[in-house]
C-alpha cells in the first residue's frame, strides 16, 4: 500500500519518571484481599517505608519519588474479613514477600527485581507489625 503521508494517531509512549518504578503483584487465584507494599532500608520492616502503596487485588503497582538508595521490598497481604481480631493472630491466610536481595537507586536508574510473588509466611521471615485504625 503506497504511503500517502497520513498516519494513524497513535498512543503516545509513557514517559520514565526518574526515580519510579513499577511491577507486577501475584497471588494465589483464591486470594481476595487488601496488599500493602513497602520500600524500606532494611531487610526487615522497622519504621515507616520510604514509600508504599496498597492494592486491592494482584496486578501492576507503582511507587514514585524514591530517593537513591539501597532497598528492600517488602510485601505483607490480608485477606479480607470481618473478624478484627483476625489480622492481629497469626495465620495461614496472611501472605507475603521478601527478596533477600535489594533494590539499588543510583541517579534514578533501578536495578533489581520488582516483581512480588505473594506466598505463605515462612518461619524465618520477619515478623508483621502494623497500625490498624480502630474505627
Amino acid at each position: 500500500m503506497p504511503d500517502n503521508g497520513e498516519r494513524l494517531p497513535t498512543k503516545p509512549e509513557p514517559i520514565p519518571l526518574k526515580n519510579t518504578f513499577s511491577g507486577q503483584v501475584s497471588a494465589p487465584a483464591t486470594f481476595r484481599g487488601v496488599i500493602n507494599i513497602g520500600l524500606f532500608t532494611r531487610p526487615i520492616p522497622q519504621g515507616a517505608p520510604v514509600r508504599c502503596t496498597r492494592l486491592t487485588a494482584p496486578g501492576p503497582y507503582r511507587l514514585s519519588g524514591v530517593p537513591d538508595g539501597i532497598y528492600y521490598l517488602l510485601a505483607a497481604a490480608f485477606p479480607l474479613t470481618t473478624d478484627l481480631r483476625s489480622y492481629l493472630l497469626p495465620g495461614e491466610n496472611i501472605l507475603v514477600h521478601k527478596h533477600e536481595s535489594p533494590l539499588v537507586i543510583i541517579n534514578g536508574h533501578i536495578s533489581g527485581e520488582r516483581n512480588v510473588m505473594l506466598r505463605p509466611p515462612r518461619l524465618t521471615d520477619p515478623p508483621l507489625v502494623m497500625e490498624l485504625p480502630l474505627r
